[in-house]
């Protein structure tokens, strides 16, 4: 299963690189893992994991998602810009910014049905926590979104 998600992982970077550069060029500065003692993929802005089983249960437009939405908490700098702030809130919150910037980029796809929130999406993620402090916003995920808010909290 290893060498099934190195494969589909490679595969992945080339769609970047050909499909949107941009994401492409990321790409380049980061490590990469294959890792099943987390529930599906994290970054800490310095690597991305991936576990072999979750990848094998999603198509390969939801990978370049994921790939994309890993690349963005890194590029962010979402690890370290989190300080002393809740980190389950503040992965909501960044995952809100996120994954309304992949909305915006055609051809992409989330895997399940993604944390997001129309009216804040277009805010920094220091304002969107702080709305979700304030206005004690709740979202409820789906079971396998454990991807949601596992990011940030395993470095």
């Amino acid at each position: 299963m290893e060498e099934d998600t190195t494969l589909r992982l490679e595969a992945s970077l080339v769609r970047l690189r050909v499909r949107q550069p941009f994401f492409g060029a990321l790409a380049l500065f980061i490590d990469y893992h294959i890792d099943d003692s987390i529930p599906t993929a994290c970054t800490n802005g310095r690597w991305i994991r991936f576990n072999p089983k979750f990848t094998a249960s999603i198509n390969s437009a939801e990978l370049d998602g994921v790939m994309i939405h890993e690349l963005l908490h890194a590029a962010l700098r979402h690890s370290e810009r989190r300080g002393e702030r809740d980190p389950e809130i503040w992965n909501i919150a960044a995952d809100i910014v996120i994954n309304g910037m992949i909305r915006e980029i055609n051809g992409l796809k989330l895997p399940f049905k993604p944390v997001e929130d129309y009216r804040l999406k277009d805010l920094e993620v220091e304002q969107v926590y702080d709305q979700l402090i304030e206005y004690n916003y709740t979202y409820s995920l789906p079971p396998l979104a454990t991807w949601v808010s596992y990011h940030l909290t395993h470095n």
